[in-house]
């Protein structure tokens, strides 16, 4: 229609059919009808010959298969349903009757997932990731560690790229894209958390700013910058007050993780201050005190992306979706971070 030929095609079509495949079968048997206008896949089916004409070169459909929200086997329906779409399985059914199967996942009976992870995720994306290794029927084996560590330990080449990398913060999965050719597809924003500096109640040291940490005396905790994306930020916070010759000597910790930092704190005696997430201390705010950065870089956002090389890259892409899901929305709200999904 749109090439302007439909009006003379109308007139001269001599009759209709309900299914295509009885419009083929016209074709073959019938020597009244020349032609039809009929999937491709279904003239081979039948031995027609095919006529390509570049007017429909656009008119193509995908087959899908969906698995309906009121199952009560949705494991078995979505095995199914990798089967139906797995290159080795279901692809090669189709390609023999003439279809042309679309990249899929490779077809095992229990796919395996590796999940690189940003530490400061574990407590929000836990319960998400168990609810679809069990939908799924899969297994995900969770890597949580700071993201330095996490990128560190991809760059060696020792474990290879994990199917899909959760950042601390964004910058880690530019360093790694940088870094490593670009290993990971689009990336989707997930949420977001402040650091802030925990002090007593009260805040007995008045510790204002950044500047503050410089006080003679002040036992000072951050996590690692070389481990850590807390630490990375905090000491690039720190160098920017032009006191951070002064900040450093005070640094009484360094800590693997903000969790270790906070159970310092908890523990009291050997910290004064510590530089952790907002999203790290929402149990502890009737028991200590914040003091919020001013910078606005003081703001990590977390995001995820799926390697461009994995063999489940749907089961990737379905998990990446379950993330980023209303229901692991609440979860990472009720533990103080920002959301950041836009689109859903």
């Amino acid at each position: 229609e749109r090439s302007g030929h439909w009006a003379a095609v109308d007139a001269a079509k001599a009759a209709s059919f309900p299914t295509v495949t009885e419009a083929a079968l016209a074709v073959k048997e019938n020597a009244g009808t020349q032609a039809a206008f009929i999937w491709d896949s279904v003239a081979r089916q039948f031995g027609l010959r095919v006529v390509e004409l570049p007017e429909l070169a656009a008119s193509k459909a995908d087959i899908s298969v969906a698995v309906t929200a009121t199952t009560e086997r949705p494991t078995l329906a979505l095995k199914f349903a990798r089967y139906l779409a797995a290159p080795t399985r279901g692809g090669e059914v189709f390609a023999k009757h003439h279809y042309v199967p679309l990249p899929g996942d490779e077809w095992a009976e229990v796919p395996q997932l590796r999940v690189d992870c940003g530490g400061v995720n574990r407590e929000a994306v836990e319960k998400t990731i168990r609810e679809f290794q069990q939908r799924e029927g899969c297994e995900i084996d969770v890597v949580y560690a700071g993201c330095g560590t996490l990128v560190g330990k991809m760059q060696t080449g020792e474990q290879g790229l994990p199917d899909i990398f959760m950042t601390c913060d964004a910058s880690y999965l530019d360093m790694a894209q940088e870094k490593m050719g670009n290993p990971f597809g689009l990336d989707l924003k997930v949420s977001s958390t402040r650091i802030v500096m925990l002090v007593a109640k009260g805040n007995p040291l008045g510790i204002r700013s950044l500047a503050d940490l410089a006080k003679r005396g002040l036992r000072v905790g951050t996590t690692d910058p070389k481990a850590s994306t807390l630490g990375a930020l905090s000491h690039e916070l720190c160098r920017e007050t032009g006191q951070f010759d002064a900040i450093q000597q005070n640094i009484a910790m360094m800590a693997d993780t903000a969790h270790t930092l906070v159970q310092t704190m908890e523990a009291g005696r050997k910290l004064d201050v510590a530089l952790v997430y907002e999203a790290n201390i929402r149990h502890m705010k009737d028991r200590f005190a914040t003091v919020p950065l001013q910078p606005k870089r003081a703001l990590a956002v977390q995001n995820v992306a799926a390697s461009k090389t994995t063999p489940y890259p749907r089961l990737s892409k379905r998990l990446m979706e379950q993330l980023t899901s209303q229901t692991s929305r609440r979860r990472f709200e009720q533990l103080g971070f920002n959301w950041e999904v836009t689109g859903r």
